[in-house]
Parts: structure tokens; C-alpha cells; sequence
């Protein structure tokens, strides 16, 4: 069984162990327009999966009848004009900005080569925690990084925030239809009082109303049972909005149908109370941190 087809110019994968999955590749970059052809290709095909998933991204138009169908939802600024986005903001976001370019941080659309995947690297480096959590770009070799940035980067723009020439911060913006999603945003933590975070997302906005796209996206604003977190405020006071987007199932077998009736598709964030989940996490946290505590530097 190969885990990857083509089907209608469009790839798709299937993945899982137990119950197997078939979805499309690089789901945020594509759009679903036909899946009960594309259903109808699988099921005449015999390929051994037992749920084929598809989800919708902004801006959807369309509703398809005869699938099992769930809400999901996509953290996204509406793009208008630049003026909305900054009265929409919270002050201290606005406060963030004018202190960067106070101070002299300066945002470049920059060309990927070898020299800004050096000044990647030195961001990355700086610090082997982020969000509580390893950070799985630290210390990784110059060719481990030039891979891993470097996709889709004849529609992306890479913006970096600059310090008296100095490297303090790098935003990976990617195109996608009416959507321009946001990849990569890390900034040094040493120099987090010249706030390089919200300069960058401050570019991020005009490239957006520059390309004529509709929305700029950023992962989810809520996961699972998960409640907000620091990284959901961090994208509500940036302007982030839930938008909820409908994701679709149906099964291949008798197997999917029983996946599909017990919810089996859903992940651990999405099963186990916040209650419990929460006590967890922190304790993972302050784990990690006393793991790291003589690496030199301070992750707040």
C-alpha cells in the first residue's frame, strides 16, 4: 500500500496505525473542491484506509451534503486596510510597534540564500526552549535549517527584524489562495524589550494589504479543551480572530464507521478535560525549565 496518491492532479496521504486516514497533503494549501469524486476514487481504487477527511480553509463558500461534518477553527486577521488592523489591536500592541521603530528595529523582506539562513540559525540558536517546551529548530545543522525554511519559497517573503544590523527576529510569510499564512515567527529574547515579535507581525499586515490577499493566518485560536493560553492572547491582542471552518468525514469501511462513531479521530488535547490537562502541562514546563537552567539564558 503506498502511503502517498494522486488523484485529480491533487496528493494525498494516508496516515495512522490502528485506523488509517487518508487526507490531503499540505492541507492548508489546498482546496477540496470535489471530494465525492474524489471519494468515489478511493472507494474504486481498494485503498487500505478506513476514513477519508478533508477540511475547508478561508475563504469557504461552499457546504457539502453527505459527509459527517465538525467544526474546526483558524486564527486569522481579516486584511482591509492597514488603518483597521491598528485600531483594532490592543494598545499595547500599538505601544510594542512604536517602541521597536523607536528604537531603531528595522523589518527587511529578505532574499533566502545562505546568508539568511546563517542569521536564521543564530535566532534559533539562542535559546534551546520555546512556549515552555524544546524547540526543535535549536542547534540544528546550517543544512537541517536551508531545508526546513526553505519550502515554499518562491511564494513566500521572509521578514526579518534587524538591530543595528543584527539578527533579532525572522517571520516566514507563505501565499495560499486568498490566505497568507504564517510559518515561522521567532524573536531573540534578549532582545524582547524592542518588542521585534510585533514589528514583524506589523510588516506581516502591509505585505498582506501590499499582495491583495483576504486574511492572514496564523495555526488555530483554540485547541481542543485547551483554554487560552499565552500564545492565544498573544494572537488576540495582535488582532487574531477565531474563524470557525467546517471539517468533513466519511468512512471507507465498517472499521471507519466505527472510528467515526466513537470520535476516534480526535487527539489527546481534544479528549482530556482541561482539568487535568493544565496540571500537566506545567508540570512539563517546570520540567523542562530545570532541565535548562544552566543554558545561559532566561526564556521570560
Amino acid at each position: 500500500m503506498a502511503s502517498q496518491f494522486r488523484i485529480h492532479d491533487q496528493e494525498f496521504v494516508v496516515t495512522g496505525g490502528v485506523f488509517k486516514t487518508i487526507r490531503a497533503m499540505n492541507e492548508w494549501d489546498v482546496d477540496i473542491d470535489t471530494p465525492h469524486i474524489i471519494l468515489k476514487e478511493i472507494q474504486n481504487r481498494n485503498i487500505r484506509a478506513d476514513l477519508f477527511t478533508f477540511g475547508q480553509r478561508l475563504p469557504y463558500t461552499k457546504h457539502f451534503l453527505g459527509f459527517q461534518v465538525e467544526m474546526d477553527n483558524s486564527a486569522a486577521i481579516p486584511i482591509t486596510t492597514y488603518e483597521s488592523w491598528w485600531k483594532d489591536v490592543n494598545r499595547r500592541v500599538r505601544l510594542k510597534v512604536n517602541k521597536a521603530e523607536r528604537l531603531g528595529v528595522l523589518v527587511r523582506v529578505s532574499e533566502f540564500n545562505d546568508e539568511l539562513v546563517r542569521q536564521i540559525k543564530d535566532i534559533f540558536d539562542e535559546f534551546p526552549l520555546r512556549q515552555g517546551v524544546p524547540f526543535h529548530h535549536y542547534q540544528k545543522p546550517l543544512s537541517y535549517i536551508k531545508e526546513r525554511m526553505g519550502t515554499y519559497s518562491e511564494r513566500a517573503d521572509f521578514l526579518c527584524a534587524y538591530y543595528q544590523e543584527e539578527p533579532i527576529g525572522i517571520l516566514k510569510l507563505v501565499y495560499s489562495g486568498q490566505s497568507a499564512r504564517m510559518m515561522t515567527i521567532v524573536g531573540k529574547i534578549s532582545h524582547r524589550d524592542k518588542a521585534p515579535v510585533n514589528a514583524m507581525l506589523s510588516k506581516a499586515v502591509e505585505r498582506c494589504i501590499q499582495k491583495g490577499v483576504s486574511f492572514l493566518t496564523y495555526g488555530k485560536l483554540y485547541y481542543g479543551k485547551k483554554g487560552l493560553d499565552s500564545l492565544a492572547h498573544f494572537k488576540i491582542h495582535n488582532g487574531f480572530k477565531k474563524f470557525d471552518l467546517p471539517r468533513y468525514y466519511a468512512p471507507l469501511n465498517g472499521r471507519g464507521r466505527l472510528y467515526l462513531s466513537l470520535r476516534l479521530y480526535r487527539r489527546p488535547n481534544e479528549i482530556i478535560p482541561e482539568s487535568l490537562a493544565r496540571p500537566m502541562r506545567d508540570l512539563r514546563q517546570r520540567w523542562y525549565r530545570a532541565r535548562y537552567k544552566n543554558t545561559g539564558a532566561e526564556e521570560s
